[in-house]
């Protein structure tokens, strides 16, 4: 273990800090922890040495056996090679050159935008913030029976953030759903998904399908396509994989905060960062930035939300709270939301044979103190829900546009089946 350290440290001071901001050659790797040790190790490559070393873990070792993918800039490559061979853990090649495969997403956009036609054509490939806008757009124009708009506030960079309701109208007191995609910027596949299951609810409520206009005569739902638009807009413009908010940090040069560990329950403990260069950054104090400051304030003035679901990749995950610390007692429904959760996975196994897992954040994944899904919990809300889309990291946040219509497909199929739970035994 001392060879092992000093080997890090000697390595960190001839490394190269530049920012990059291309990503030619840039591999994503996975390593498997075999032991317990193995996940130590991982643990300090990743929090010791990734700022020296510019490497972005895709996921973090969380526990034996279980998967980490890391991008390592040309400059890292022998430093971790010889740092996994060194300590004993095996590890393959996700993808050979990161660069390829965005600048292959990008050129398709280029190609395909303008030949747009229906909103099945939308569908084909991922978009920019202001397609996304004007998307939003033909959807109140064309449902404007059952679709409204509200804006709840503005982003860092005065970007209006502004929700969708679906609803029939009646009483004041139906129970509320919320959606919300986009919250961390590089997660394309979210937005994506999110506007693929609102339009088709749309599309099948208009035709008369049975489940969701029953569905409506109960409930109205909320969703917020973006929740960091600013980020969002950077990953087109800038950097691809940023994750952040794009505010300033008083006292530093790094930009941003993670919004999902700036939500004001348990803020600023476990899995979140002081250190405002960190991808999970906590922000300044809870609620400092002023997209997850607008969401709060909505749903603090949203009566009955029955259902909240924030949508994340990669990992194919359904998680519910607790997640802000380790060794928490269970929540106090925990077997209904659990069973939400698995007639949920059920169903989107059913349609595309892509196996999820439902449980805790924490035994899934890892302890994230500010995060939403405890938020939401917090706050009444009876099931609360991160759903962590495809894949298992074959393509990590690079998901092929290909995957845009099966992974909407089979989370539709998941909403509606908890969509019916709900009906059925709420």
């Amino acid at each position: 273990m001392a060879t092992y350290t000093w080997v890090m440290i000697f390595c960190c001071f001839f490394c190269i800090t530049q920012t990059h901001r291309m990503y030619n050659n840039y591999q994503v790797i996975r390593a498997k922890p075999l032991t317990q040790k193995h996940v130590i190790q991982l643990h300090a490559l990743e929090y010791n040495e990734k700022s020296c070393h510019q490497l972005d873990f895709w996921t973090s070792a969380r526990a034996v056996r279980k998967t980490v993918d890391i991008m390592v800039p040309p400059t890292a490559k022998e430093y971790v090679a010889l740092t996994l061979d060194m300590i004993g853990v095996p590890y393959h090649v996700l993808i050979d050159d990161v660069n390829e495969v965005i600048q292959t997403q990008r050129a398709s956009h280029s190609s395909k935008v303008a030949a747009r036609g229906s909103n099945e054509d939308f569908f084909m490939f991922y978009h920019t913030i202001d397609e996304i806008k004007l998307f939003q757009d033909s959807l109140l124009s064309t449902y404007g029976n059952i679709l409204s708009e509200l804006e709840i506030g503005t982003s860092y960079e005065k970007q209006p953030m502004k929700v969708l309701k679906i609803s029939t109208g009646g009483a004041s007191d139906k129970k509320k759903i919320w959606f919300e995609g986009g919250i961390h910027a590089r997660e394309w596949i979210s937005p994506a998904t999110v506007m693929y299951i609102t339009n088709k609810f749309l599309e099948k409520y208009t035709s008369g399908s049975e489940d969701e206009v029953n569905f409506l005569t109960k409930y109205d739902i909320y969703i917020l396509f973006v929740t960091n638009p600013d980020g969002y807009r950077w990953t087109w413009d800038n950097d691809r994989f940023w994750r952040k908010t794009r505010s300033p940090n008083e006292g530093s040069e790094c930009v941003g905060t993670d919004p999902n560990r700036n939500w004001p329950f348990e803020w600023g403990g476990e899995g979140a960062s002081e250190e405002p260069c960190s991808d999970t950054y906590r922000g300044s104090s809870a609620t400092s930035e002023p997209e997850i400051e607008s969401v709060v304030n909505f749903l603090k003035k949203l009566e009955n939300l029955e259902m909240f679901i924030d949508f994340h990749s990669y990992s194919q995950l359904m998680l519910y709270p607790w997640g802000y610390a380790s060794d928490l007692a269970p929540i106090s429904n925990e077997e209904e939301v659990k069973k939400l959760g698995d007639a949920t996975i059920t169903a989107i196994e059913a349609v595309s044979g892509r196996e999820y897992e439902c449980g805790n954040t924490v035994e899934l994944l890892y302890a994230a103190s500010g995060a939403s899904e405890d938020y939401a919990y917090s706050i009444g809300t009876r099931f609360s829900y991160v759903i962590e889309l495809p894949d298992k990291g074959k393509y990590g946040f690079v998901l092929p546009e290909e995957e845009i219509i099966p992974t909407g497909e089979e989370t539709y199929a998941g909403v509606m089946a908890a969509f019916r739970y709900l009906i059925e035994y709420t």
